[in-house]
């Protein structure tokens, strides 16, 4: 499992606000615990009866069962095993696959990570829960609200339960991002619907010569990835800042088209959206625009 190789896609019928959840979007949990939680204490129908091994956070409200001949809910009470699950909001809206493996037979191995630039920028609580990887358990959406925004909370909520209740980290391969369950979902939100920080990766990287500030994980929904060049050390914070708020306009139904303009920081000119196959690597097959500056200005300048 390599966190940033991106499979085909196919995604599902834009809806609500004006967008939908690609068919491809997942996390992978990387589990420590040499024993799994139980279904019954990821996810319950009235949580308030029902609590994990932890004791400290209640279930997410839903409903859970294991796929598998006979649909036996005994099996909800006992430590998950290897298998595959249904996970669903109490409405039925939207509909989970969480898959879990040993990790050995999932094919799992840390030092392709431990060993790449990205291990440089990773806590060490994050290395060290990556080397100790004894189960990966896979969530992928079968079907989604049409107003996404739950959807969305109910894939984070299960995603924190279940990697807080295995002591472990979750892989979100599309954001090219390792994360401890505490850092899936934020306290404080851009906007109470939705925040791009939840679900976008920002990145540095130089390439032919010229660095490069760009998003990872606007393919979740359909909508191209954005970069800035030639961006300088100390406008990098800058740089990321700027992308999430338009990455925060996109999910907030705002969606810009290739040819089309975003205001520049500050509000006093604006930026064009253009292809740029020279760059197009960083994105490892997801479609990507850059930023182009319209003035005589370069854009590090405007930022």
């Amino acid at each position: 499992m390599r966190v940033g190789r991106i499979p085909p896609f196919r995604f599902s019928k834009p809806k609500g606000p004006g967008f939908g959840i690609a068919k491809n979007y997942y996390f992978s949990v990387l589990g420590t615990s040499a024993a799994l939680p139980s279904i019954a204490s990821i996810i319950h129908p009235d949580p308030k009866e029902s609590y994990g091994p932890m004791g400290t956070v209640a279930p997410v409200e839903g409903f859970g069962v294991p796929m598998v001949q006979g649909n036996d809910k005994s099996l909800l009470e006992l430590p998950m095993q290897r298998g595959q699950f249904a996970l669903s909001t109490k409405n039925q809206q939207t509909v989970l696959r969480l898959m879990v493996l040993p990790a050995s037979e999932a094919g799992f191995r840390p030092e392709p990570l431990l060993q790449s630039p990205l291990a440089s920028a990773l806590a060490p609580e994050v290395l060290n829960r990556v080397r100790a990887t004894q189960w990966v358990m896979q969530l992928t959406f079968e079907s989604h609200d049409p107003e996404v925004y739950p959807a969305l909370d109910f894939f984070l909520q299960l995603a924190r339960r279940i990697s807080d209740l295995s002591e472990g980290v979750v892989a979100d391969p599309l954001a090219v991002r390792y994360l401890l369950p505490n850092q899936l979902l934020l306290p404080l939100r851009y906007d109470p619907k939705v925040d791009s920080r939840e679900h976008i990766g920002t990145h540095e990287a130089v390439l032919n010569g010229q660095s490069i500030v760009f998003t990872r994980g606007l393919v979740k929904f359909a909508m191209p990835e954005y970069a800035l060049t030639g961006i300088t050390v100390d406008k990098v914070a800058t740089a990321k800042g700027y992308l999430l708020g338009l990455a925060q306009g996109n999910l907030l139904g705002t969606l810009v088209k290739s040819g089309g303009h975003v205001p520049a920081p500050g509000g006093s000119t604006v930026l064009k959206l253009v292809e740029d196959p020279s760059i197009a690597t960083i994105w490892e097959g997801a479609p990507g625009l850059r930023l182009q500056s319209t003035t005589d200005k370069v854009v590090n300048d405007l930022l």
